[in-house]
Parts: C-alpha cells; sequence; structure tokens
C-alpha cells in the first residue's frame, strides 16, 4: 500500500499506461470527432442565446420610455 501523499515508481507507471490506453481508445472510436461536434453545437447555442438577448435589448431601446410607479412603504 502507498504512503497518503507519495506516489510509487510503480503506480505512476500504471497511471501512464492507462492514459495511453484510454488515449488509444478515444482514437479507436472516433470520439475526437464527437467531441468536436458537440463543442460545435454548444458553441451554435450560446450564439443563438446571445443573438436573442442582444434583440430583447434592441427592442427595449426602441419601445417608449413608460412611466413606473414606486411604491414607498411608511415603515
Amino acid at each position: 500500500m502507498r504512503n497518503a501523499g507519495h506516489l510509487s515508481m510503480a503506480y505512476l507507471i500504471e497511471m501512464v499506461g492507462m492514459v495511453g490506453k484510454f488515449q488509444e481508445s478515444l482514437e479507436r472510436h472516433g470520439t475526437e470527432t464527437h467531441l468536436k461536434q458537440a463543442m460545435k453545437h454548444g458553441l451554435l447555442a450560446y450564439r443563438s442565446v446571445i443573438d436573442s438577448v442582444l434583440d430583447a435589448l434592441e427592442e427595449e431601446e426602441k419601445a417608449p420610455p413608460m412611466a413606473r410607479k414606486i411604491n414607498i412603504s411608511k415603515e
């Protein structure tokens, strides 16, 4: 068993091997392509939200100013 805070050389070698296998698996299954597509769709969704916010702000600027009632309590 390892001591807390101390990584043995065997453990580090095992972790490097696991990372290598994980990378090979990603390449073999075309996961990189899926990740790129997911990022693309996410960015398109963000852009859509930003466009909607900008449209709402522009509409607000075009609207005539309205008086608003402010309630003041006597407490």
